[in-house]
């Protein structure tokens, strides 16, 4: 699978959005958001009572300015939804799945 190492182009900000849509609308949502070019990546995952949010999507930008308009042109197609945007300040880990050993049936232990 591709990586973007973003860190090596123009885009130095990134921030995972986080946002609290409800189940009948979370395809709908995350169709929108795969279509923009600064988001690389959309998931939806499950929720708690205390955590809401149910999509998330990782943005890169050139400024925080420009990750705060995407922000809200999503906002824009969501309406008024619970969200966070929590910027990346530091980044340990980044490398592609080992596709091997994720299509390997069996693992050897």
């Amino acid at each position: 699978a591709p990586i973007l190492h973003h860190h090596k182009t123009k885009f130095k900000f990134n921030a995972l959005t986080m946002w609290a849509i409800e189940k009948d609308h979370i395809s709908d949502v995350a169709d929108y958001l795969v279509q923009f070019q600064h988001i690389s990546h959309v998931y939806e995952r499950a929720t708690y009572p205390e955590w809401p949010y149910t999509l998330y999507g990782m943005l890169h930008a050139e400024s925080m300015e420009d990750i705060e308009v995407l922000v809200r042109q999503i906002l824009a197609k969501t309406g008024d939804v619970a969200y966070k945007v929590v910027f990346t300040t530091n980044e340990w880990k980044k490398t592609s799945p080992d596709l091997g050993y994720l299509l390997r049936k069996t693992v050897d232990l």
